[in-house]
């Protein structure tokens, strides 16, 4: 069972990274070609962990972080799957502390990592699978959370507002590895804390809901807003009538 979920996992992260940046060099083509049709069943992961960063690299699986034994245990260490060999390798130590809750994205060099829960201060690191090495990020201009989301668009990591359902965070993030900098956006022109996000290739769209601790939403529906990097603005999206507490979404190029 491990090995298939591992297995829809790895498809998953295949179909976001397809929607995530059209300027960055491409990423090695995966391996596909061997794998069967259909579920195959895969080696067991050397940890059993949930909440962590996970990003594809085009080759393989990174894994990182994440909490164990129902959230009693936070973990700062983390593995790669790689799916043409169906090996698990172990990640070289980084430089964050242990945290749940952070995010990932693949900018096509390294995987960015930014975020988390159980204080884990604003920073975030990248990983170069190629040396199995990490760097320390700049902090950011945020403070500590757990991002609603984030993407890369071919030049820069997009993160963006906080599931606490304390707060209405309507903040984000930008940071572009090759200036090793980050810069605020704008405010959004609402705060989601139960959302999905994508990149269009143009937009980072986010769509769901802002509820309080109950799940209930401060509105009849889910909403969505859209911020385009090249003019540094947001846009309300149309209406559309599902539930604040159970809608979902993916880009699907068009």
């Amino acid at each position: 069972m491990v090995g298939i979920l591992v297995r829809f996992l790895v498809a998953a992260l295949l179909l976001g990274s397809a929607a995530c940046g059209h300027e960055a060099e491409p990423a090695p083509r995966p391996a596909q070609a061997t794998v069967p049709t259909g579920w195959s069943t895969l080696p067991e992961p050397p940890f059993f962990r949930f909440r962590g960063a996970a990003a594809w690299t085009g080759s393989e699986l990174v894994y990182w972080g994440g909490e164990s034994k129902f959230g009693d245990e936070v973990h700062s260490d983390g593995a790669a799957f790689d799916l043409a060999t169906e090996e698990w390798r172990p990640l070289a130590p980084g430089p964050l502390r242990a945290r749940a809750g952070a995010v990932a994205v693949w900018s096509g060099h390294e995987v960015l990592v930014w975020g988390g829960d159980r204080q884990a201060g604003p920073e975030g690191a990248a990983y170069d699978p190629s040396r199995d090495d990490w760097r320390t990020l700049p902090d950011s201009p945020l403070d500590a959370r757990v991002p609603v989301g984030a993407v890369w668009t071919g030049t820069e990591m997009i993160v963006w507002g906080d599931v606490s359902r304390d707060g209405s965070a309507v903040d984000g993030a930008a940071y572009a590895p090759r200036a090793d900098r980050w810069h605020e956006l704008p405010p959004a022109p609402f705060a989601l804390n139960e959302a999905t996000v994508a990149w269009t290739g143009d937009e980072l769209v986010v769509v769901g809901a802002r509820l309080d601790g109950n799940n209930w939403s401060d509105t009849e529906h889910a909403r969505g807003a859209a911020f385009d990097p090249a003019t540094s603005e947001w846009r309300v999206l149309p209406p559309y009538p599902f539930s604040p507490q159970a809608s979902t979404a993916v880009w699907t190029g068009g």
